[in-house]
């Protein structure tokens, strides 16, 4: 593909995010004021308030953002675990890579916490809210060897594939000159010439970096990297990405509406309420400010001139003898307008999941079990975006980070290919959502021990696959558990203890 042709591919993509601008820039002005617009008009330092009038959704989107991470990725843990896949049939091989997985997922997480990976998610959490986040995950140094960057949708375009995936992604920014070939150091003379006579006049020149999968192989993943300057249609930069955790980009999304890339987060559901609110809000500050000054009629006398009058204390209004200045009363109401703020404030609340662990300060502290109950409710509520997450968000980070550590040769690992490796979420959501299998389990067993008694569950239960299965559900290290030969042996040993005691008290001497 000519530089021509990726320049024109990569002009279609933005134009088609153009579409969208004036719906995420309603939505970025009135939930996230700082961040830059579509536009790239903004000079820095600019206050971008003005439009502010209601802090719900601002604090909202915070709050949604900090929720979201510490139950899908709490920082400082370990949110996902590897294990065998189910296509290994043979128990003690599968247990075996288990136990050899175990100990690379701490490495992995070691690695991860290290970098900085909860920062940069905030922030792209953030703008999951809006509905489309995004990461860019590169290799680092022999210090830090991951570096993780969340980029602003106002900076990316996509396309979709023929199967609805995600195949190109182009990010189009502006960098000074001087930074190029420290970005390039490949970068030919001639050409870093050439970009400084066509901006001789600007210090700062556009570059456009597309990775575009390749579809030529469809049983390989496959993209390819191209950096180039629109300006000189030149290309600086080529590379191939091969395999799983190749491509550098994590795009995720909350919900996609049918036929369309970009994703459609909580706030643009919630968008109604709070433009309202901020309506609402502006409105009743302008009653305040007529309620304060007051407004007033007076007599057209000639003497008096409205426009000169300054309402401050002590002030002296000259008015001719007979002529009169009488307040008007307003027939406004604060307190239909505080009915409607409160309505709108909890619907925006709710649309961004603020209000699962929130209860009123002078309530009794929530037990653990209601904590629990509470944290089920909110996995069920956002179980279609939960699910989105994981295969977009939380399975495509542990391989990128798996791929760089396995490039940089600080792990060794068999290939993550779906078939013999799962990536199995242990957050505090995915958790909440396996705890309900648990809940049948507990519901079984003590139907099972009302009907049958406890001697019959003994049974009909294998209590070694019991507390396996246990084990695994609720995240608990497999190597707590006794291997069978070793419980054999424990069981034997505790028989032979109580054999005597067992037959004193029937009276018989020990053998």
């Amino acid at each position: 593909m000519t530089p021509k042709e990726i320049k024109q591919k990569a002009e279609a993509a933005f134009n088609n995010r153009d579409k969208f601008k004036p719906l995420f820039q309603d939505a970025y002005d009135y939930t996230m004021p700082t961040r830059q617009g579509f536009d790239h008009s903004d000079s820095l330092g600019q206050s971008r308030t003005d439009r502010i009038f209601d802090e719900t959704a601002v604090v909202g989107v915070t709050e949604f953002a900090a929720e979201l991470q510490s139950s899908l990725m709490p920082p400082f843990s370990r949110w996902a675990n590897l294990v065998a896949g189910s296509e290994i049939e043979d128990e003690d091989e599968a247990e075996e890579i288990n136990e050899e997985l175990q100990s690379i997922t701490q490495k992995v997480f070691d690695y991860i916490a290290a970098s900085n990976f909860d920062q940069e998610v905030n922030e792209a959490l953030h703008d999951l809210a809006v509905g489309t986040g995004i990461l860019h995950v590169m290799p680092g140094d022999a210090i830090d060897p991951l570096r993780f960057r969340a980029i602003p949708l106002t900076e990316i375009a996509i396309e979709d594939g023929p199967d609805g995936q995600i195949d190109d992604i182009h990010y189009r920014k502006f960098c000074k000159i001087e930074h190029l070939p420290i970005m390039y150091p490949d970068l030919p003379k001639d050409v870093y010439d050439v970009i400084k006579s066509k901006n001789h006049t600007d210090d700062r020149v556009e570059l456009v970096q597309s990775t575009m999968r390749d579809r030529s192989k469809p049983n390989m993943r496959q993209w390819n990297y191209v950096a180039h300057i629109p300006s000189i249609e030149q290309e600086i930069a080529k590379e191939t990405y091969k395999g799983r955790g190749s491509n550098p980009w994590i795009l995720f999304r909350w919900s996609k509406a049918a036929g369309e890339s970009y994703g459609r987060g909580p706030v643009i559901n919630a968008l109604p309420a709070i433009r309202t609110c901020n309506l609402t809000v502006q409105l009743i500050l302008e009653n305040a400010d007529m309620a304060v000054t007051g407004m007033w009629q007076a007599d057209d006398d000639g003497v008096i001139n409205p426009d000169s009058i300054n309402l401050r204390p002590g002030i002296i209004i000259p008015r001719a003898p007979g002529s009169r200045i009488d307040p008007l009363q307003t027939p406004a109401r604060f307190d239909v307008g505080q009915l409607v703020l409160d309505d709108m404030r909890h619907n925006i609340k709710k649309a961004l999941y603020n209000q699962q662990l929130g209860r009123p300060h002078e309530a009794t502290p929530m037990s653990a079990t209601e904590v629990a109950e509470r944290m089920a409710q909110l996995a069920n509520e956002i179980g279609p975006a939960f699910g989105r997450l994981m295969k977009e968000l939380v399975e495509p980070v542990i391989q990128r980070v798996i791929y760089i550590l396995k490039d940089k040769g600080l792990i060794k690992i068999p290939t993550i290919d779906g078939k013999q490796i799962q990536i199995v979420s242990q957050s505090p959501l995915a958790t909440a959502q396996r705890m309900q299998d648990v809940t049948n389990m507990d519901q079984f067993l003590q139907r099972m021990v009302g009907v049958f008694g406890p001697q019959i569950l003994q049974v009909l239960v294998d209590q070694d696959k019991a507390a396996k299965w246990y084990a695994e559900k609720q995240q608990i290290p497999l190597d707590l558990l006794r291997k069978p030969e070793d419980q054999a042996a424990l069981l034997q040993e505790t028989v032979g203890q109580l054999a005597p005691v067992l037959e004193q008290q029937r009276g018989e001497p020990p053998i």
